[in-house]
């Protein structure tokens, strides 16, 4: 009976000893994120800036934007991961790119729903508790690697042409557990504390566009020219932000002799003037109206009149046909 107990106590004592060990072996373990992101700078292209409001627009389509790794020194498992270890990462600075004039807010997450999502600096992603940011990680050659998405949001405006910067920096905390004992128990577990930095850049090159103008100017029904109305021309436009352009209408299909002129179906014409808005300037493709756009939609209105000191003609219909122009 003695030696029966004496082998039993030296049993004891040996696996004591080696659970110990075990823990202090993986203890040690060091781990850390990665100082950059996969790639470092997230290049949006170049878009037009009418574009740019409707948001969305993503370095990579509906793909992966980036991605940043966490490693230890030893290689992480499954089995690691499944236990007590987590990751998170919080946005260190604003989420917004700027050309130095305007700003361009983007959102990112870890996936392409984004949800969760991240749109302004101090909020996170992952943690200990809630949404689990290593069920979307890769495990790669014994390290994970985080996905990261990001796409621009809507803006009010077009925004000025240029190219748009910026910079993040991710504040990477986490656990990692780094050896097991009986299966899913943790036996030793490793803090992460790191810097993952990231760049972002977006070029947006100007634009404008009719939005809307009429079909038909009319001068109305009159028995002599000199009673005919002043009619108006209202173009709606939309052009970038703080970038110039050119508008005016040109001479239509019945110019001569410096002219604009409506015809009739018989050959006879009526002369007519385009002038500049609120102005007694002509209007004509040597003598533009410059303007500054302004990122939203504007209206503007061109009268039309008659010229005055001409004959009557025949009874008709006179017509033209004349293009609103912009150069930008």
């Amino acid at each position: 009976m003695q030696r029966s107990l004496k082998n039993n106590c030296r049993k004891i004592f040996i696996t004591i000893f080696l659970i110990f060990s075990s823990i202090s072996q993986h203890a040690i373990a060091a781990c850390s994120a990665s100082a950059a992101t996969s790639p470092a700078l997230l290049d949006y292209g170049t878009y037009a800036s009418q574009n740019v409001p409707a948001g969305g627009i993503s370095p990579n389509g509906t793909g992966v934007s980036a991605n940043f790794s966490v490693t230890c020194s030893i290689g992480l498992t499954l089995q690691l991961l499944s236990t007590t270890s987590w990751v998170r990462y919080t946005a260190q600075n604003a989420l917004t790119m700027s050309n130095g004039t305007d700003t361009i807010s983007y959102t990112m997450g870890s996936n392409s729903t984004y949800t969760p999502a991240i749109t302004a600096s101090g909020q996170s992603i992952g943690g200990p508790t809630g949404f689990q940011l290593l069920t979307l990680a890769l495990l790669t050659s014994g390290r994970i690697d985080i996905p990261i998405y990001v796409k621009t949001l809507t803006t009010t405006l077009w925004p000025s042409a240029g190219t748009y910067t910026g910079t993040q920096s991710l504040a990477v905390d986490g656990v990692m557990c780094t050896g097991l004992g009986l299966p899913g128990v943790c036996l030793g577990t490793n803090s992460i504390s790191s810097t993952v930095n990231f760049s972002l850049k977006l070029i947006v090159s100007k634009s404008c566009e009719f939005i809307s103008t009429p079909a038909l100017v009319d001068f109305g029904v009159v028995s002599f020219v000199a009673n005919a109305n002043t009619a108006q021309l209202s173009a709606t436009l939309r052009c970038t932000n703080l970038e110039d352009y050119l508008l005016y209408v040109d001479n239509g299909n019945n110019y001569a002799s410096s002219t604009r002129r409506m015809k009739s179906p018989a050959g006879n014409y009526i002369s007519y003037d385009i002038f500049k808005p609120s102005s007694t300037t002509p209007l004509n493709p040597l003598n533009t109206l410059s303007r500054l756009g302004t990122g939203i939609s504007e209206n503007i209105i061109f009268p039309f009149k008659v010229t005055t000191g001409q004959s009557t003609p025949v009874a008709g219909v006179y017509t033209d046909n004349v293009r609103v122009v912009i150069e930008y």
